[in-house]
């Protein structure tokens, strides 16, 4: 896991540099750019339908790169910062695994399913009650 941690260290290296060097990079927006997200992910789901792993491998690669373009692009256009958008997805992964980051148990995939699910309605009551206040 620690090759694949430096090996996405370097792809965003790359992406800062595509993204200042390229013109046609350089002029994408959010809204343009998440069009091509939605094109490659047909192509992941083409690729798990007809069973072609190879193919599913290289299609997965171009969807991370262009959901990570799009981070940067979001960034560029001030509408997120990147560290607190992974920081936001660290926190939550662990935070709905209580069975695993915490004291609770989970046997199944069902109780794993449960558990999620009233953590995620939990967090959306909470979202609610501080917009509203």
């Amino acid at each position: 896991m620690k090759e694949a941690h430096n090996c996405l260290g370097e792809i965003l290296e790359i992406i800062d540099k595509v993204r200042i060097e390229c013109p046609w990079v350089r002029k994408r927006t959010v809204d343009e750019h998440v069009k091509t997200i939605k094109e490659e992910l047909a192509e992941v789901e083409q690729a798990i339908e007809n069973k072609d792993y190879e193919n599913l491998s290289e299609e997965l690669g171009d969807l991370l790169w262009d959901v990570l373009l799009l981070m940067r692009i979001c960034k560029d256009e001030k509408k997120i910062d990147i560290k607190h958008t992974l920081t936001i997805l660290k926190e939550k992964m662990i935070r709905r695994r209580p069975y695993i980051y915490g004291n609770e148990k989970a046997e199944t995939p069902e109780e794993v399913l449960a558990i999620w699910n009233r953590i995620k309605k939990e967090e959306k009551l909470l979202a609610s009650r501080s917009k509203s206040v």
